[in-house]
């Protein structure tokens, strides 16, 4: 299961990265690891981009992005009205 599900994170990582870089860009290149002595899950997402688009802001807004997509979060779109009760 461990197996599955680490394969299904690489190719989530891997498709969020697509959406990080530029068409122009080289295709950008992930790794994703389970360090068993920690018992975490390493992701690492490698992105070209000019050194003059390199600000903090777009630094946070691709970490924002790498996570939502990596994720699926906010991706989600139900047909019927949510609520609490």
């Amino acid at each position: 299961m461990l197996d599955f599900g680490l394969k299904r994170l690489r190719s989530a990582a891997l498709q969020a990265a697509h959406k990080l870089a530029q068409p122009s860009d080289p295709n950008p290149q992930t790794c994703v690891a389970f360090d068993l002595e920690n018992r975490e899950i390493q992701i690492q997402f490698f992105v070209v981009t000019p050194i003059e688009n390199l600000t903090s802001t777009v630094c946070l807004q691709k970490r924002q992005t790498a996570l939502m997509e990596t994720f699926l979060i906010g991706s989600t779109a139900y047909v019927v009205q949510l609520s609490d009760t």
